[in-house]
């Protein structure tokens, strides 16, 4: 027989597991995703009105699409080449909207690149020895008017010599994945510069990442001191949404140009980059290069489309504690943009779990969803209270 002592120290002890019981926090429930991991957007990938005769490509970088006309040759691109070149001068020279940047004083060096530039019938600006200009008003003539001597300029600046410069263009051209891309000079005027469209998105899309190259690309003209007003040889700036990128034209190249095409899309703005090389059909084959390439960016734009996955209030995930499940639910609709035929990407990231007796609309985390480099987040919340344990629950 069980002596009083022994009755009473097991009713202490159960008495005091009882109380660490009743005490002790409530379970954590277990959250479980009911996303589909990976999808496709409805549709077949659109197929794009190629111009014939000539090399395009297209990409759409918010979505990380890229597509082009065929098969890809190595070929001159003209004064495309400065994309590379701008890229360059702003990564070693960084400079933010408003800002003008170190200043250039022009040298006799300078002068008889112009007046090589000028005797072999280069697009060119006018410098005087003396002369002082930014880094901004020297991209500017570079980019808007497209001026040779001052991408070479620009390139003895940074590199303290074209040839110096130009390793650095091949060197960032393969860090860029740029494979079918060689650079022979900083301004394009060499045929042997060649590259391909798929390759002058790869540094396009670099460059339109940047507010101020944006900014000089968008310009119609420029004034500078010894130059005075010169204007864009970038055709169709302004029109339907084009803000740039570049032009180029030599005659091994004929008429190339890299558009950048901006819409908005369902109220969210959209940017559509176009590149045609190797026009050499018509008058004016750098406007002809330009339409070709809005007529590739406009069907482009078109079948971008927003796609609603999931309404606001929609399961995502359910919370399980103690035998008790509750959904949870997108705070707000999960809405992205999307090509058809595009793969979309879902995942679960849990900051909180709740606990039985947790009210309805507990923050448990988000739903983050991709198509490319477009990131999308919704907050998810339990829709309803997760029932609290029942006092033999939490006894026994």
């Amino acid at each position: 027989m069980l002596t009083l002592a022994v009755i009473a120290a097991l009713l202490l002890a159960s008495g005091i597991i009882v109380a660490e019981r009743l005490h002790a926090r409530p379970p954590l429930a277990v959250v479980s995703s009911t996303l589909v991991p990976s999808r496709l957007v409805g549709g077949t990938a659109p197929a794009l009105p190629w111009p014939t005769g000539v090399q395009s490509a297209i990409a759409i970088p918010a979505l990380g699409i890229t597509t082009q006309s065929g098969p890809e040759v190595a070929e001159p691109i003209a004064s495309v080449t400065k994309l590379m070149t701008a890229h360059i001068v702003l990564t070693d020279h960084p400079l933010s909207i408003g800002q003008q940047g170190p200043t250039i004083t022009i040298t006799a060096l300078d002068v008889t690149l112009w007046h090589d530039a000028v005797a072999t019938d280069q697009a060119n600006i006018e410098v005087s020895v003396g002369e002082v200009l930014t880094e901004y008003q020297m991209l500017e003539g570079m980019l808007v008017h497209s001026a040779n001597n001052f991408a070479d300029m620009l390139a003895i600046w940074d590199a303290g010599s074209i040839a110096s410069f130009v390793t650095k263009m091949n060197s960032t051209a393969t860090a860029l994945g740029m494979t079918h891309t060689q650079y022979a000079d900083a301004s394009g005027y060499s045929t042997q510069s060649v590259s391909t469209p798929v390759d002058q998105l790869k540094v396009a899309t670099v460059d339109v990442a940047n507010p101020l190259f944006n900014q000089i690309v968008a310009m119609p003209a420029v004034t500078l001191p010894v130059g005075g007003t010169v204007t864009t040889f970038t055709p169709l700036l302004g029109v339907d949404g084009v803000v740039g990128v570049k032009s180029g034209y030599t005659s091994a190249a004929g008429g190339c140009d890299v558009l950048a095409l901006l819409q908005p899309v369902d109220g969210v703005p959209v940017e559509v980059l176009a590149v045609v090389v190797g026009d050499h059909v018509g008058d004016d084959v750098i406007t002809d290069a330009g339409l070709e390439a809005l007529s590739i960016a406009r069907p482009a734009m078109a079948d971008v489309r927003s796609n609603d996955l999931a309404p606001s209030g929609t399961q995502l995930a359910v919370a399980t504690a103690s035998g008790h499940s509750v959904p949870v639910v997108a705070h707000s609709d999960l809405t992205v943009l999307a090509w058809p035929g595009q793969r979309i990407t879902e995942f679960l990231q849990v900051a909180r779990r709740p606990r039985t007796g947790t009210p309805a609309g507990w923050r448990i985390g988000t739903v983050t969803v991709r198509a490319g480099p477009e990131k999308l987040q919704v907050v998810v919340s339990t829709a309803k209270a997760l029932p609290s344990l029942t006092l033999l629950q939490r006894v026994f």
